[in-house]
C-alpha cells in the first residue's frame, strides 16, 4: 500500500483545495507550484464550500446574520488556507521515494520502462 501513498496525498491536498480554490488552476499545476494564498486567485464568496447545513442556515436567516456573514466567510476561508499550508509542510510531498514507490503499483507497471529515468508525479 505504501505505493499509493504520494498519490493519496497529492489528491487530498487538491480535494480541498477545491473547496476554496478553482478547479481550473488545481487540475494540472504542480501542488508546489500553486499559489492558494492569493485571495485574487481563490473562489468567490458566494462559490466557497460552507457545507450543506451552513449554507441553508445562511439561506433561511440571511437578514438576522447578515452582518456576521462576511466574518464568518473570512473565517472559513483563513481556515481552509491554514490547513491547506499545513498540509503541504506536514505531507512528504516532494519525497522522491515516495513519488518512486509508485512502480510497486501492478495497476501502473505498463507506464514505466526500465530506460525511464523520469520520477513518476
Amino acid at each position: 500500500m505504501v505505493h499509493w501513498l504520494h498519490k493519496e496525498m497529492t489528491s487530498l491536498v487538491r480535494r480541498f483545495m477545491g473547496r476554496f480554490f478553482p478547479a481550473s488552476l488545481i487540475a494540472d499545476v504542480p501542488l508546489k507550484d500553486m499559489k492558494f494564498m492569493d485571495a485574487s486567485l481563490q473562489l468567490p464568496d458566494k462559490e466557497l464550500f460552507l457545507g450543506v447545513a451552513a449554507q441553508s442556515l445562511w439561506g433561511d436567516n440571511m437578514d438576522e446574520l447578515s452582518s456576521s456573514v462576511p466574518m464568518m466567510i473570512q473565517a472559513v476561508r483563513d481556515f481552509f488556507v491554514a490547513v491547506t499550508a499545513k498540509m503541504m509542510t506536514a505531507f512528504p510531498l516532494d519525497n522522491i521515494i515516495l513519488q518512486s514507490l509508485t512502480v510497486l503499483d501492478p495497476e501502473s507497471r505498463h507506464q514505466f520502462s526500465p530506460n525511464s529515468e523520469r520520477v513518476p508525479q
